[in-house]
């Protein structure tokens, strides 16, 4: 039965990378099409996204810490005759990698595309509602009219300064996926609470529903508790909670 995963980040660094995955996700997609100016100017709305988001200072501190605290908990699972010894050191190769990547960085991540001034412009004009026309960037459109190889070219050489990046984020999401432990649960009245472990410390909340159920959560979730509440779809009303009981797949990933 296919399923819709929804997710709730229990901290920032989570939440940010989440955003960062969902950005990648698209320019893998839409990168894969045949080439089009409609299409170039997606990627490059969505390479903007992706840099600004990583305007953020605390972002590269955070996710060496994180990456330097999972080699710290994972190392320790050496001991275990039942872990996979070589996947084990496969992950923390990883880890190190992306820690030494980022601890590398001179200033914020994306760095080098923040001072490209012709990106700059771009960024600066889709900060306008509407700002890619001419009207504010003649230079872009001059750009966008240019062949579609030209594009490719520069494209892949911006991308390939975000790779890095990339791979780190891809890593750091499926760590956390995987230091999970997935239960069926029961919403009464579509309604759910639970208390969570205060010292343990859950990263990501995940709640699965069957794809033909016409019903999506609304998770809250802190330090010490997740709430969450089934709303049935309405586009044309305020959505309002199932009176039905509701049974899902409630996943709490703690590393």
């Amino acid at each position: 039965m296919e399923q819709i995963i929804y997710e709730q980040p229990l901290n920032e660094l989570v939440r940010v990378s989440l955003r960062l995955e969902h950005i990648f996700r698209q320019l893998n997609s839409l990168i894969t099409q045949p080439d089009s100016p409609q299409i170039t100017r997606l990627i490059i709305r969505l390479m903007t996204d992706a840099i600004n988001i990583l305007n953020r200072p605390d972002y590269k501190t955070k996710l060496s810490k994180e990456f330097e605290r999972y080699i710290s908990v994972l190392s320790k699972l050496h001991a275990d005759p039942n872990v996979n010894q070589e996947a084990l050191d496969a992950t923390l190769t990883q880890l190190k990698h992306y820690k030494n990547y980022l601890i590398s960085i001179q200033g914020k991540i994306a760095q080098n595309l923040r001072t490209d001034e012709f990106l700059t412009g771009i960024r600066q004009s889709l900060s306008i509602p509407g700002g890619d026309s001419c009207i504010d960037n003649p230079s872009y459109t001059h750009w966008l009219n240019q062949p579609i190889e030209m594009h490719k070219i520069q494209i892949n050489s911006w991308l390939e300064k975000l790779t890095e990046t990339f791979n780190a984020v891809t890593l750091l999401l499926d760590i956390i996926r995987k230091s999970s432990n997935t239960n069926e649960r029961i919403a009464e009245k579509g309604f759910y609470h639970e208390a969570l472990d205060a010292q343990s410390p859950c990263q990501l909340i995940r709640v699965a529903l069957p794809k033909d159920m016409m019903l999506y959560p609304e998770i809250s979730a802190g330090r010490h508790r997740i709430t969450i509440r089934f709303i049935v779809p309405n586009i044309t009303a305020h959505p309002q909670q199932t009176n039905e009981n509701v049974t899902f797949a409630l996943t709490k990933c703690v590393i």
